[in-house]
């Protein structure tokens, strides 16, 4: 989630993000079956647009840098896959398994092509599904959060904990930081500039300036 303001009652507001349903799995799934040169093809072009991504992460690259290798880099992909697709299809019955596959991805194209739009978006919410986990396995002990902005604020925390980790920001300084800082605050820009991920961009300035 990233920031958007605040809300009238006053509260911070967080704007969803990307969170796609990429099952590209289903296609590795057809192969488990048996060979198909139709999905070896389409997970040989999926393995691609996931190596232009290790490339962008490894150097750490901006929202800007992503977005703008990924429409030169992933987006003619990106195309080639979903042309495929789409003559692949009448190829399968609609129940095997590559037809199902096929079927889910031509249906799901918009939220699956998504991540190009923006480069904050990751191409996979698995970084959203590890940070759930812990989540996850202490439902038992928090199952009902009373309310349903209880919930969204709930939503809130576990996104700024998880961000800190990501970024190595110790959490309670953090929330410290934030609390003391953010009751005095009116201007959504900023807001903004309170999340981990602009803190830590801040501090990386500071230390190369330094």
């Amino acid at each position: 989630m990233l920031p958007s303001g605040r809300t009238p009652s006053g509260h911070v507001a967080f704007a969803p993000v990307h969170v796609a349903p990429l099952h590209w799995r289903n296609f590795t799934e057809v192969l488990d079956t048996g060979p198909s040169a139709h999905a070896a093809l389409i997970v040989r072009l999926i393995g691609h647009l996931y190596h232009i991504e290790t490339s962008l992460r490894d150097p750490k690259a901006g929202p800007a840098l992503r977005e703008s290798e990924r429409a030169w880099r992933s987006a003619p992909v990106v195309r080639r896959i979903h042309a495929a697709m789409k003559v692949m299809l009448p190829q399968h019955r609609p129940q095997s398994p590559m037809g199902r596959a096929l079927a889910y991805g031509l249906g799901h194209w918009d939220a699956l092509a998504r991540y190009l739009q923006d480069g904050r978006f990751e191409i996979d919410n698995n970084l959203v599904e590890n940070c759930m986990r812990p989540v996850k396995l202490g439902a038992k002990n928090w199952l009902f959060f009373g309310s349903k902005e209880a919930g969204h604020h709930a939503a809130t925390i576990y996104t700024l904990v998880e961000n800190c980790r990501r970024f190595e920001i110790p959490v309670e300084t953090y929330l410290k930081e934030l609390l003391t800082r953010l009751p005095g605050v009116i201007d959504p820009e900023v807001i903004a500039t309170l999340t981990p991920a602009k803190i830590a961009a801040a501090r990386a300035r500071r230390t190369v300036a330094a």
